[in-house]
C-alpha cells in the first residue's frame, strides 16, 4: 500500500496544475449546488450531509458553465469566453463563510485526499487512456475543441454518442489549455475519487449512522472491482454517468422521505439533473425507469401481509437465481459474473452474509434493490432493434456490470447498520464487529484490490507511441493503413462482423489523420489471396502492435517479398506492402 500511495503522490506531483484546475471546477461546483441547496432544502439536513450532496452533484453546475462557455466563445469570442468564466470559477470563493468544519466532513476530507492518492497511482504505467472507447472519446474531444477554435463547424455534424462527457471535457481542456490526453487520464481518476460520497448521504440519510455511512463509502470505493474498472475500457461517459445517476437518485430518496421539503424546487432541480446525466450516457434514463418500475413493485408488496412479503422474497430470489444461471450458460454475458466472483469474492461473500440482516431491518429497501438488480439483468435478453445498429439490448453487459456494484454496496452498508443495531446494548462487542469488518474490508484492499491497470486493455506502449509519431512525419497524408481488430460481443444479439481495434493502431487516425482500416487479427499473410484483396483496396501499409490480438508478425516477415518491414522496434512494427 504504501509503494501505491508512493506512485499516487509521483503521479500528483507530475498533473499538479492539472488536478489543481479540475478540483477548482469540482469544488466550485460543490460550492454551486450547497448555495441551490440552501434555498431548497433550508435546513433539513445536517452540515455533513450538506457536504456530501452538495460535493455529490458538482458536475451539474460545472456542466452548464460548459454550456455559457460554449454559447459565449462562439458568440463573443474565445476571450470575452474565458474572462467571464474565470470570473465565474473565482467570485463564488469570495462569497464563503468560514466556519468551523466538524470532525465528520474533516473524515470525508481526509478520505477523499487518500483515495485521490491511491487513484493516481493508476496513471503510473500509463501512457495512453486504455483500450478502443479510448480512442474514440478522443476523438470526439479533438472534433469539439475544433468547433471552439474553427466557430464554423455545427456541434451535430459528427456522429457523437454520450455527448455530454465529451463536451464538459472539451470545454475544460479548451479553458485551461490541458494535453488532452493527460487530462482523460487524470480525470477519470478524480471522479472516481469523488464517487463514492454520495453514498455517505445516502446511508446517513437512511441509517443516521456516520459508521455506517462511512463503511458504505469504504466498501463502494474499494471493495468491488467496478466501477475502477471502467477506466480498463476506456469507459468514461459512463463512469461520468454514475456522478449523475447517483446524485439524482439521492434527490428521488429527498422527495419520497422529506414531504416537507418544497416539492416545485426540488422537481425542477430532479428534472434539470435527470436531462443532464441522461445527455452524459442515454442508457441512464433506462435505468432511472427501472427503478421507478422497482419502486412501484416494491410499494405494492410493502401493502401486503408479512406472510406475503417473505414469500415475495423467496420469489424473488428465484427469479434472480434462474436469471444468473441463464447468464452463466451465455458465454457473452457469463463475464458479468466472474467480474464478481473472480475480482471480488470476499466483498460478495460479505454482502450476502448481510443480506438476510438487511432484509430484518429494511425489507422494502432490500426488495427494492434486488428487484432492481433483476430488472437490470432482464434487459440483458430483451432484444430491441435499431436502424444502424442492428438488434441491441437496452442495458449490455458492461453497464450491467457497472450498476450493480451501486445496490450491492447499498445493501452491505444497512445489513452493517443492521448489525450494529442488534449489538447496541452490547458497545464492546458492537466496536469488536464494526472494527473486524472495516479491517476485513481494508485487508481485502489491499490484496484484492487492482490500483493499476489491467493487462488486457492498455494497448499502448511507448514503443506504439514511437511508430505513431512516425507515422504523422514519415506517411503521406492518403495512406490507407491495415491495423488489426477483434469481434466484440458485449450483448446476445450482436453481429459476428462487430469489429474493433485490438492494439495501438487504433489511434492512428486521432493522433495522425491517417486513414485506417479495420481486418480482423487472424488474417493470414501468407496467401497470395490475402495480398490481392489488400493491393485491391489500396492498402499502403501495415501496422502491427505487441498485444495479443495484433497481426502475425512472423507471417509478413515470412513474405518479404510482399510485405517490406520500413519501421521496426521490439514492440511495434510498420510494414509497406509491394503492389508492383
Amino acid at each position: 500500500m504504501i509503494n501505491i500511495l508512493s506512485d499516487g503522490f509521483s503521479n500528483f506531483q507530475n498533473h499538479f496544475w492539472i488536478i489543481l484546475f479540475i478540483l477548482l471546477a469540482i469544488i466550485w461546483g460543490q460550492i454551486v449546488m450547497q448555495k441551490i441547496f440552501s434555498n431548497v432544502f433550508v435546513n433539513n439536513f445536517s452540515d455533513d450531509e450538506n457536504f456530501a450532496l452538495s460535493l455529490s452533484g458538482w458536475v451539474f453546475p460545472v456542466f452548464a458553465w460548459a454550456g455559457i462557455y460554449f454559447l459565449i466563445n462562439i458568440l463573443l469570442g474565445e476571450i470575452i469566453a474565458s474572462i467571464i468564466s474565470i470570473l465565474i470559477f473565482v467570485i463564488p470563493f469570495f462569497f464563503i463563510k468560514i466556519k468551523r468544519i466538524s470532525l465528520v466532513v474533516l473524515c470525508l476530507l481526509l478520505f477523499l485526499l487518500i483515495s485521490l492518492f491511491l487513484r493516481l497511482a493508476f496513471l503510473e504505467q500509463v501512457i495512453f487512456p486504455s483500450y478502443f472507447d479510448s480512442a474514440e472519446h478522443y476523438r470526439n474531444i479533438q472534433n469539439i475543441i475544433n468547433i471552439y477554435e474553427n466557430k464554423s463547424s455545427s456541434l451535430f455534424q459528427y456522429n457523437y454518442y454520450h455527448l455530454g462527457y465529451h463536451f464538459l471535457s472539451a470545454s475544460l481542456i479548451h479553458l485551461f489549455q490541458f494535453n488532452e490526453i493527460s487530462f482523460m487520464l487524470v480525470f477519470g481518476q478524480m471522479i472516481l475519487t469523488i464517487l463514492p460520497i454520495s453514498f455517505f448521504f445516502l446511508l446517513k440519510q437512511i441509517t443516521q449512522s456516520n459508521t455506517v455511512a462511512f463503511f458504505t463509502c469504504l466498501i463502494a470505493a474499494f471493495g468491488f472491482h467496478m466501477p475502477a474498472h471502467l477506466i480498463n475500457w476506456g469507459k468514461y461517459p459512463a463512469l461520468l454517468s454514475l456522478v449523475g445517476f447517483q446524485f439524482v437518485f439521492c434527490l428521488g430518496y429527498i422527495f419520497i422521505k422529506h414531504p416537507s421539503i418544497p416539492k416545485q424546487k426540488l422537481y425542477w432541480l430532479f428534472v434539470l439533473s435527470l436531462l443532464i446525466t441522461a445527455s452524459i450516457h442515454t442508457r441512464t434514463l433506462i435505468v432511472f425507469a427501472l427503478f421507478i418500475t422497482a419502486f412501484f413493485i416494491s410499494c405494492y408488496i410493502h401493502k401486503l401481509s408479512i406472510r406475503s412479503q417473505y414469500f415475495s422474497f423467496i420469489f424473488l430470489f428465484i427469479i434472480l437465481g434462474i436469471e444468473i444461471y441463464c447468464i452463466v450458460q451465455n458465454p457473452v454475458l457469463f463475464p458479468l459474473i466472474t467480474g464478481y466472483t473472480q475480482r471480488d469474492l470476499w466483498a460478495l461473500i460479505l454482502v450476502l452474509f448481510f443480506i438476510p440482516f438487511s432484509i430484518k431491518s429494511f425489507p422494502n429497501l432490500v426488495f427494492f434493490l434486488l428487484t432492481s438488480i433483476c430488472l437490470f439483468a432482464f434487459l440483458l435478453f430483451f432484444p430491441v432493434s435499431f436502424f444502424q445498429y442492428g438488434t441491441q439490448t437496452l442495458l449490455d453487459r458492461p453497464f450491467v456490470q457497472m450498476l450493480i456494484y451501486f445496490p450491492l454496496s447499498i445493501i452491505a452498508g444497512l445489513g452493517f447498520s443492521s448489525i450494529t443495531r442488534f449489538l447496541q446494548e452490547f458497545p464492546k462487542t458492537k466496536l469488536f464487529i464494526s472494527f473486524a469488518l472495516i479491517s476485513l474490508l481494508l485487508v481485502n484492499a489491499k490484496y484484492n484490490y487492482s490500483f493499476y491497470p489491467s493487462d488486457c486493455c492498455n494497448l499502448v506502449n511507448q514503443d506504439d507511441l514511437f511508430a505513431i509519431t512516425w507515422i504523422e512525419h514519415n506517411l503521406p497524408m492518403d495512406s490507407k493503413i491495415l491495423i488489426a481488430s477483434s469481434r466484440l460481443y458485449v450483448t446476445s444479439f450482436e453481429s459476428t462482423q462487430s469489429l474493433t481495434g485490438a492494439d495501438a493502431g487504433i489511434w492512428i487516425t486521432p493522433f495522425t489523420s491517417r486513414f485506417t482500416l479495420l481486418a480482423s487479427a487472424d488474417l493470414t499473410f501468407e496467401t497470395s489471396q490475402t495480398h490481392s484483396e489488400l493491393c485491391a483496396q489500396q492498402i499502403s501499409y501495415i501496422y502491427v502492435g505487441s498485444m495479443p490480438q495484433s497481426f502475425n508478425n512472423a507471417q509478413l516477415q515470412s513474405q518479404s517479398n510482399w510485405y517490406h518491414l520500413i519501421f521496426n522496434l521490439p514492440n511495434a512494427q510498420i510494414y509497406q506492402i509491394n503492389c508492383q
